[in-house]
């Protein structure tokens, strides 16, 4: 029998329907655990547990349920821990430059791969000869170098990148859309133990912050990889993992349905949602839009429609016949319109991904279907400004986080890393403040509250009967002056220590 009783706790509490996560009142009370799951939360638990029962002292530390992240890639995220940052340059000449950089300081792999280039943001056009150049400038003329776009929607690819992944129709070393995701996958190939071993490291670095359970959407075979990485010891997460439509038919073979329980005692490994894409992204002007983008015509002007309704209605029902959600990528409103009209004609269940910029009435169709808002708070952040001038005129409805609350949809919240940090604080401060790096608030309308923010990270409750998936703080949140450095002391899944500061 495992068996804790943290005492001294300051614990959080939550709404009935567990939409919302509330303020600790009153004095520190105990939290007795066993067999991974909260037996009882009260004052004086100690005369009541079992001598030989370990016993942790909080000290007065705030207890809340433990953090999900729900929309991550998470191989690509532990890769792009290794990998160049240009997430802050601010043109393609100073990326090149970084790239120079790095290249000049001892870099020993074949190809130099970087992430988080932002052109619709930049003065100037990357261009394929710019990265050729910076390899010349570091002694290392003809290195393939690849820079991943921050929406991983794109790249910026060398000459010899070009060659060397079979893109070489683009000229300009910019690849785009369907034309990339094909290499890119090539681009992220990773000797298994390597790739196991990075993706340990990111799962203690995000129960370091508090996570206790992801959703992955990485384009590999999820299914395979975790069923290895658990049964090898990998068991610092839950994950829900979500497959694409070239791994249907193998789950729909082994009749696995979402929310099964496929592997660990704990329930470490269960069955999420198919995951479909229906349009591109903001960064790329790719989001399909009833309104044509600014200084764009011809067939693409309103963004790239990936899939269309009546193929999507046909895959998510065959999907909902088999006992499988559905999570939809959708960004654009006219591309989340076409979801919601998926969803209400195949009966499907499930989540709109991302769900960026939303028509006003759609909003309320979001709650009477009752589809889950799956959205990204910090990629507000990162695109704002791409938002004012792509979206210009419709920002009121950009991110609309406030409004899907107030009509009663579901959020969940996640990062979507590597193209945000896997981080939830910041997600919970973006999504509180609307803020960042001091600048006015964006759209402060669309705020929410943290009781709400709060709600749409976790799964569980602190409280008897539920499980032990728990964060324990240094800093009460609701008095936090910056949510997003918030001090995590540990983090407990299934009543089990992942991390543990003191």
């Amino acid at each position: 029998m495992d068996e804790l009783l943290l005492t001294r706790a300051r614990v959080a509490g939550a709404s009935a329907d567990g939409a919302r996560v509330t303020r600790p009142h009153g004095e520190p009370v105990d939290v007795h655990v066993r067999d991974g799951r909260v037996v009882a939360v009260g004052a004086g638990l100690g005369a009541t547990v079992r001598p030989a029962v370990e016993r942790v002292d909080l000290e007065g530390r705030v207890v809340i349920p433990g953090l999900w992240d729900a929309h991550v890639h998470l191989a690509q995220w532990a890769l792009a821990r290794r990998r160049l940052d240009v997430s802050d340059a601010v043109s393609a000449a100073s990326a090149a430059q970084q790239v120079t950089t790095r290249l000049s300081a001892g870099f020993d792999g074949e190809v130099l791969v970087g992430y988080g280039f932002r052109d619709g943001q930049w003065p100037d056009t990357p261009d394929a000869r710019q990265l050729d150049a910076a390899a010349v400038r570091a002694g290392r003329p003809g290195t393939p170098v690849v820079i991943l776009a921050s929406d991983l929607h794109s790249a910026w690819l060398s000459t010899a990148a070009l060659s060397r992944f079979g893109v070489e129709g683009h000229t300009d070393g910019v690849v785009r859309e369907a034309d990339w995701l094909g290499a890119g996958e090539i681009v992220n190939l990773t000797p298994e133990p390597l790739l196991d071993s990075l993706v340990d490291e990111a799962t203690a670095a995000a129960a370091a912050r508090g996570v206790v359970g992801i959703v992955d959407f990485d384009t590999a075979d999820n299914l395979t990889a975790w069923r290895r990485r658990i049964a090898a010891g990998a068991t610092g997460l839950r994950v829900e993992a979500s497959m694409w439509p070239g791994h249907l038919d193998r789950v729909v073979k082994e009749e696995l349905h979402s929310g099964d329980v496929i592997l660990g005692s704990e329930g470490l490994l269960t069955m999420g949602s198919l995951k479909v894409i229906v349009d591109g992204s903001l960064t790329n002007r790719s989001a399909y839009c009833f309104d044509p983008y600014p200084g764009l015509d011809g067939a693409h002007a309103r963004g790239v429609l990936s899939l269309g309704l009546d193929e999507l209605t046909v895959l998510m029902a065959h999907a909902h016949r088999k006992g499988l959600r559905c999570a939809v990528h959708a960004i654009g409103d006219a591309a989340i319109a076409i979801a919601l009209d998926a969803f209400e004609a195949s009966g499907a269940r499930g989540s709109v991904e991302h769900a960026e910029l939303v028509d006003t009435d759609d909003v309320h169709r979001f709650a009477a279907l009752g589809i889950v808002a799956s959205v990204q708070p910090e990629q507000a952040m990162d695109d704002r400004d791409i938002a004012e001038a792509a979206w210009a005129g419709r920002t009121d409805r950009a991110f609309p986080l406030g409004s899907l609350a107030a009509a009663g949809v579901r959020l969940a919240f996640g990062s979507d890393a590597p193209v945000t940090p896997l981080d939830p604080w910041a997600a919970v401060s973006a999504a509180v403040t609307r803020s960042r790096d001091g600048r006015e608030p964006w759209h402060p309308e669309q705020r929410l509250d943290l009781e709400t923010a709060l709600g749409a990270s976790v799964r569980s409750q602190v409280a008897p009967g539920h499980v032990a998936d728990l964060a324990v703080l240094d800093a009460d949140p609701w008095a936090a002056a910056d949510l997003r450095g918030m001090p995590v002391a540990g983090a407990l899944l299934g009543g089990r220590w992942t991390w543990r500061a003191w």
